[in-house]
């Protein structure tokens, strides 16, 4: 028997040959696990017997009085006597003793009496294994690799080795810079303050003795009076160059000029707004700056003034909560080339000053000009985008003016309020303006009624319109190209589109019409429990599960996808009143209290994004809009929606165009419009024609229904906590081993869906963007690359296995040949590597023998 739940009728079927057609009506959603290690008995059919009870149903009985409550609900009927007919005693106690019966939900879940007895009963198979060809080469480039540490270590010149001695001067805890601290801050002046070291006319200290007294590391520093004088000097010269500089003008001017609109630097995907700031224009700015203001002297040689330079460039490209030490790059620069500290003797001395001068010089004045000049937010992936401070305030007043004016919020007067602030609105840039999105106030927690309502309105989509995640969105598709790839003489006609403006739009009285309907047909009173959950069969084998708190299933079902394992946890029962929930949620809808820039709204339409319901909410809007409008479209063809993006395909191209002018004409009932800019279609003469469409990540090739990933946004990036001081490797391997942005998924890997070829492209792609992964992490938490290149190197090999069990692992489980790829995988991940890191010669240079080494001995080896 194969490990995974069978219906039991089949079961029934399986092993008798024949079954009665009453038990398909008792036992249709009844599913059954059968150890892979047991052997049901010999028996005899036996003809129907009298209908008195026997002794096996009398421990039927018992068996499902010792279950759950709710599991005896579901799983006991008459069709067990029946069964007990058919299957006679010996059979059925042995299904009774060592097989697990489940019920299959409406959502494709499990649900199971016990979760530790199935644990029990599923024996622990060890994993398939790989090809010998990937550990054949694996091992040979784990020598390969220490082969050439060994010749590195003979390579190593005296600076380098100095740069070691040094490092024990500094702390790396207290030489860290980063612009966090600015993000989403506004500057009412473009000027430094009044009490800026850099301003102040009558200052107690000199600027020299704020360096010196600037922490760098524990270690005291003696004997420096000598390079006090001419530091002061320099110093003074910067504070007058500072005085005499428009900081403003010289931006406005960098901007006008256009000089880097032939640079071809894209700025960030769907977060375009017109006024944000090109980093190669920044990167000028700060340039020029070096050139007008810095006195030449401060920091000695050319070499030095392009470290420092180069600490602003990388400044400008480190993400949120990344910070950038600087202990790496004070290692680079040359002390000797500094002219005023010739009169310090010590060199430790010398190299400690240089840190404190540093550490002091981005703290008073490069962060200074970020907070006063420059606008910073984060986009989804945690990258930094810079605005014009006036150019932002500008945008975000006009915003804020348009939505008073179509009366979307209404100003709160007065500080104190009966209703809390549910959270914060924070503005993003997009193409035609901002987007805010709602963050809860620092502090706050969600309420346990606001918990439950959440609940509440999971469970009532997924019972009223079923779960529509994204690996049902694969499911259909699956079944769509199984429909029309053997009738090649079909088209399939394809739009995709999405809602605009989905939360803004929502029509809140509508919302709770749509809410109190549904919840109605749930009852007057809910029933609350726990429950264990494990995502699949491998969870379950391995005891792995979560607790959460549901309403009772199957009054309500569970808010858990397809193929999930749960178990009651508890048959302590806590009774909710429907009508509690609803107040919460009309309280969440009706009464939205916002901040923006510390002054109280209240939202008067549609939901804020980002808030704790809206989600839910927004889910259950939409698809009572496709159930009410769009059933003719879902019936016909097959019409998938993911929040508010959807996709239609249908054969009829009559139909297809019904659907397209759907989408121009919108759902006024709904107040829904569509963007008609992101609208795709493959229907021939239409201004949104395109060779391919793209959905949910994926490109959809109509011709051929081939899908291939959508790599060409921006990758998120992965260093979501500061760099850490120690576990650097086990770090990276922690980061580099979440394989989650790869889409290893049924979509790319599917035979019945795309050819050979089309699965190498899509193998090449996820290697490609592993390799990006992974020179981005380099560039993030090494200083030192060369000093740990075997563990490094290990691990990067080690995570490339990792990914070609997953896919061995999918290949296995739907029956396809996973070696016939093999050879065509083998040279796939080290060339990928090779082209990625060649961009960047820096880091590529440690590791370009090793990857040519790896592509000679895989093709070797596939020549074999």
């Amino acid at each position: 028997m194969l490990s995974e739940f069978r219906e039991f009728v089949d079961f029934i079927q399986e092993i008798t040959s024949d079954y009665p057609s009453k038990l398909v009506e008792f036992f249709r959603d009844i599913f059954i696990y059968v150890p892979d290690d047991k052997i049901p008995p010999k028996f005899e059919y036996m003809c129907p017997a009298a209908t008195k009870p026997t002794a096996l149903t009398v421990s039927l009985q018992k068996y499902f009085a010792n279950q759950t409550e709710d599991f005896c609900e579901l799983t006991y009927n008459e069709g067990w006597d029946q069964l007990e007919e058919h299957l006679g005693p010996d059979l059925l106690r042995f299904c009774l003793t060592e097989c697990i019966f489940a019920k299959k939900t409406n959502a494709g879940a499990f649900m199971v009496s016990n979760l530790s007895n199935l644990c029990k009963k599923i024996p622990v198979n060890p994993p398939e294994k790989l090809s010998k060809r990937f550990y054949h080469t694996a091992k040979c480039q784990e020598e390969s690799t220490d082969d050439l540490l060994v010749s590195r270590d003979d390579k190593i010149n005296e600076w380098e080795k100095l740069q070691k001695n040094l490092i024990h001067l500094f702390c790396p805890d207290d030489i860290d810079i980063s612009t966090d601290a600015n993000l989403f801050k506004t500057s009412s002046s473009r000027k430094f303050p009044d009490g800026h070291v850099l301003v102040k006319k009558n200052s107690m200290t000199t600027m020299s003795s704020q360096v010196i007294n600037t922490r760098v590391g524990n270690k005291k520093i003696v004997q420096y009076e000598d390079c006090m004088e001419p530091l002061e000097l320099l110093l003074k010269k910067l504070k007058k160059a500072h005085s005499k500089y428009n900081y403003e003008k010289a931006l406005n001017r960098l901007i006008s000029s256009n000089t880097v609109a032939s640079s071809g630097e894209k700025t960030i995907e769907h977060h375009n707004s017109g006024n944000q700031l090109p980093l190669p224009v920044l990167k000028k700015y700060f340039n020029n700056i070096f050139n007008h203001v810095i006195p030449r002297e401060l920091f000695g040689s050319n070499k030095n003034r392009n470290t420092v330079i180069k600490i602003i460039c990388h400044l400008l490209e480190t993400p949120q909560y990344q910070s950038i030490n600087l202990r790496s790059y004070i290692l680079k620069m040359r002390v000797s080339e500094i002219r005023w500290l010739d009169g310090v003797k010590n060199s430790d001395v010398q190299w400690t000053i240089l840190g404190k001068l540093l550490k002091w010089f981005f703290k008073n004045y490069v962060l200074e000009i970020f907070r006063t000049q420059l606008y910073i937010m984060v986009t989804n992936s945690k990258k930094k985008i810079y605005f014009k401070q006036i150019d932002w305030q500008k945008l975000t007043a006009e915003f804020l003016k348009k939505m008073s004016r179509d009366k979307v919020i209404a100003r709160v007067n007065g500080i104190t309020t009966k209703v809390s602030c549910n959270g914060r609105w924070i503005l993003f840039p997009k193409k035609n303006g901002v987007r805010p999105i709602m963050s809860r106030v620092g502090g706050s927690e969600v309420g346990e009624n606001t918990k439950l309502a959440l609940c509440f309105l999971q469970q009532l989509h997924i019972t009223k319109y079923g779960e529509s995640g994204k690996q049902i969105f694969i499911e259909k598709w699956r079944n769509l190209v199984d429909k029309f790839r053997n009738e090649r003489n079909k088209t399939v006609y394809l739009v995709c589109c999405d809602i605009q403006n989905a939360y803004g739009a929502i029509d809140q009285n509508k919302l709770l019409e749509i809410v109190e309907s549904l919840a109605h047909s749930a009852g007057p009173q809910l029933s609350l429990k726990w429950y264990k959950i494990s995502k699949n069969i491998n969870a379950v084998k391995s005891n792995c599960f979560r607790s959460k708190k549901c309403f009772k299933y199957p009054e309500l079902e569970l808010p858990v996808h397809s193929k999930s394992i749960f178990a009651c946890g508890s048959d302590k029962v806590v009774k909710v009143r429907t009508k509690v929930l609803l107040c919460e949620i009309k309280k969440n809808v009706l009464m939205q209290n916002i901040l923006i820039s510390n002054q109280r709204y209240l939202l008067q339409k549609g939901i804020a994004q980002g808030a704790i319901l809206s989600t839910a909410l927004c889910d259950l809007y939409y698809a009572h809009m496709v159930e009410t409008n769009l059933s003719e479209f879902k019936d016909k063809g097959l019409l998938c929606r993911y929040v508010d993006d959807f996709l239609f395909a249908t054969e009829d191209k009559a139909l297809a165009e019904r659907f397209l002018q759907y989408v121009h004409k919108g759902c006024p009932d709904y107040n829904c419009s569509f963007n008609a800019a992101k609208t795709r279609t493959n229907l021939p003469g239409h201004e949104h024609t395109m060779n391919d469409i793209t959905y949910l990540g994926y490109n959809i090739h109509p011709k051929t229904l081939e899908v291939t990933s959508d790599f060409s946004k921006s990758p998120r990036y992965t260093t979501v906590l500061s760099k850490p001081r120690y576990q650097i490797l086990q770090t990276f391997h922690k980061r580099l081993s979440n394989l989650a942005s790869l889409k290893i998924d049924g979509m790319v890997l599917d035979l019945k869906i795309n050819s050979e070829d089309t699965i190498i492209h899509n193998v090449n792609c996820m290697f490609k963007r592993q390799a990006e992964r992974c020179l981005w992490l380099l560039s993030a938490l090494f200083d030192d690359i060369s000093s740990q290149l075997s563990e490094i190197f290990k691990i990067i090999r080690s995570t490339n296995l990792q990914i070609f069990r997953r896919i061995h692992r999918y290949f296995l489980t739907h029956g396809y040949n996973f070696e016939s790829l093999v050879p065509r995988l083998l040279v796939i991940p080290w060339k990928s590597y090779r082209q990625v890191f060649g961009k960047k010669p820096s880091i590529h240079v440690h590791f370009r023998s090793l990857f040519l080494k790896s592509i000679k001995m895989n093709e070797h080896d596939r020549a074999n």
